[in-house]
């Protein structure tokens, strides 16, 4: 399973609907790790509650802290592995075929590569849904 539908497919762990202050609280937990998303009712909109416009949009909030965690430690190990790469063929010196004849860290590293796209994507989407579904 991808690190995007992990994402999607992890599980709500607490709810919180408090329907007269206009709050929403919702808590995701992926990976041990329990990320939450809030969402507040406007001032304009005092007279108006729905309990699953709040739900939705702090999901999407949690979501979007989540994916936001895996992309920077994502990013993270992907700059661990080039200094590694870089290390091992000491910086140029070697060829990569000398100290990685399988291709094997220079496939690990194009797949972390793969990884950081595919959750930029899936952020910069979410964050745009949201923001359409804010809208309307």
């Amino acid at each position: 399973m991808s690190v995007v539908k992990a994402i999607y497919n992890a599980p709500i762990v607490y709810e919180l609907v408090e329907p007269f202050v206009g709050c929403t609280i919702i808590n995701i937990s992926y990976n041990g790790i329990i990320f939450g998303g809030r969402a507040q009712l406007s001032e304009k909109d005092r007279g108006f509650f729905a309990r699953g416009v709040g739900k939705t949009i702090a999901i999407s909030k949690a979501r979007i802290a989540i994916l936001k965690y895996e992309l920077k430690s994502a990013k993270t190990e992907l700059k661990h592995r080039n200094n590694l790469y870089q290390e091992v063929t000491k910086y140029g010196k070697l060829s990569p075929a000398e100290v990685d004849p399988t291709g094997n860290l220079y496939q690990a590293i194009m797949r972390i590569e793969k990884r950081i796209d595919a959750l930029s994507a899936a952020l910069k989407k979410e964050k745009k849904d949201l923001k359409a579904y804010l809208r309307n």
